[in-house]
């Protein structure tokens, strides 16, 4: 029973922040699990051929990046192992040149707002300016109320686990 109201709760959250995300011009999505997520993303991005893929956890765990990988696709991933300095900044510069960049938020606001701190500024950059097709990927553990919680966090919760 209990799993039934949050799952209630998060379908009304998403809801909110859906109307708020359109209201501030995005064209935002929800589904119920990853597997959903990760195939309306595939959906959208297939005739894509490079992608760049931010530090996320989130699309990693859906199977994104596999996924395009068995498609064939171009991957700029800087989270590779064995990467030296040098191939890590090129692969974040790369991820801004790709035709589409996929990452995650920091934190989203229910009143449409998208909060993204980063370390070196690749991923905002890349959202903002480079490739012509952007998609974030969140889970409803990113939702806040409002502008100031979700700024809370980052400073909480996302910068501290991407610190340690």
């Amino acid at each position: 029973m209990r799993e039934e109201y949050e799952r209630w709760l998060s379908e009304k959250m998403a809801e909110k922040c859906i109307n708020s995300l359109k209201k501030n011009g995005f064209d935002p999505h929800f589904v119920p699990d990853s597997r959903s997520a990760r195939e309306m993303i595939i959906d959208m991005v297939s005739d894509y051929n490079s992608f760049g893929i931010g530090g996320s956890d989130t699309v990693r765990d859906i199977g994104l990046v596999e996924e395009l990988k068995k498609m064939g696709k171009v991957i700029h991933d800087h989270w590779q192992k064995g990467l030296t300095k040098e191939q890590d900044l090129n692969i974040r510069l790369e991820q801004g040149r790709a035709e589409c960049f996929i990452c995650s938020a920091n934190a989203i606001s229910l009143t449409g707002e998208i909060v993204n701190v980063d370390g070196i500024g690749n991923r905002v950059c890349a959202m903002t300016f480079g490739p012509k097709k952007v998609v974030i990927v969140a889970g409803v553990n990113k939702l806040r109320p409002d502008l100031p919680s979700a700024i809370q966090r980052v400073k909480e919760v996302a910068a501290p686990m991407r610190a340690k």
